[in-house]
């Protein structure tokens, strides 16, 4: 959840989340892990009439074109394209929310 945040503004911000998450090396004893990569499902309020639960359902169904199209991404809630769809409505969310502040 970003406040005050155009979608645009959201976007780049994630991004960069992506970013530093992908840069981290994690160490298991002397092993180096694979990068850790994140798929992020973004959705805005675009007019008063939208109400949380729709808000939920739209970031969580880019959150599974995100999945669709490949690790490490982020999708908006209007974004298109031909290479990802959705195989099935999504009718209720089933995944775990990031909630960022930003500063």
């Amino acid at each position: 959840i970003l406040p005050g945040s155009s979608p645009e503004d959201a976007r780049h911000h994630l991004e960069k989340v992506l970013e530093k998450l992908e840069s981290l090396k994690i160490l298991q004893g002397n092993n180096v892990l694979s990068p850790i990569t994140m798929s992020i499902g973004l959705a805005a309020f675009s007019d008063s009439n939208v109400t949380g639960d729709s808000l939920i359902l739209a970031a969580d169904a880019a959150l599974y074109l995100a999945k669709q199209g490949g690790r490490n991404r982020v999708v908006t809630e209007n974004q298109s394209d031909p290479a990802i769809s959705l195989d099935a409505e999504i009718t209720q969310p089933q995944s775990p929310y990031l909630v960022i502040q930003s500063s």
